[in-house]
């Protein structure tokens, strides 16, 4: 047993377990700031405050990079669950801009996330719009109202067609 390069082998593993720790802490701290600045984002466009949403939604976008900097060289982190949740978010809160805007929806590849992640963004923006509706109808704008009520149908009647 004393010949074994049990040590020298264990080093190296713990070396890369200690890495990957280092990655993973890094892309959770950058996933919760991604969360609530999308979080924060959608609060502003709720207020009508489209430019301190935009400026939010830059920040996220900068947190999204951060992440896949840090997971860069452990590409098998980057499709755990809280990298995965916080680029939905960051899906909701984009796709719900350009909604409320008039503007064409993101692609997963502009936002660069994951697919999964994008359409489970596309469906939260979808309910998200209820409270956009909503607050139009309250206002009296019908119309409005009914193009985002529109637009959610949409979206909700392309999501069910991706049964995989």
């Amino acid at each position: 047993m004393n010949d074994l390069p049990l040590t020298d082998m264990l080093n190296t593993v713990r070396g890369t377990l200690d890495d990957k720790y280092r990655a993973r802490e890094t892309a959770l701290a950058h996933g919760r700031a991604l969360t609530r600045t999308c979080a924060n984002a959608i609060r502003a466009m709720h207020r009508g405050e489209f430019d301190a949403a935009r400026s939010a939604l830059k920040g996220a976008r900068g947190e999204t990079a951060r992440i896949s900097d840090a997971l860069a060289a452990h590409p098998d982190l980057f499709f755990a669950g809280y990298v995965q949740d916080a680029h939905k978010e960051l899906a909701e809160a984009e796709v719900l801009l350009s909604l409320i805007c008039g503007e064409i929806l993101p692609t997963p590849q502009s936002l660069s996330i994951e697919t999964a992640a994008y359409l489970n963004g596309l469906a939260e923006a979808a309910s998200e719009g209820r409270r956009y509706a909503l607050d139009r109808l309250r206002r009296g704008d019908v119309s409005r109202a009914s193009e985002m009520l529109e637009a959610m149908d949409e979206i909700l009647s392309a999501l069910t067609t991706l049964d995989y």
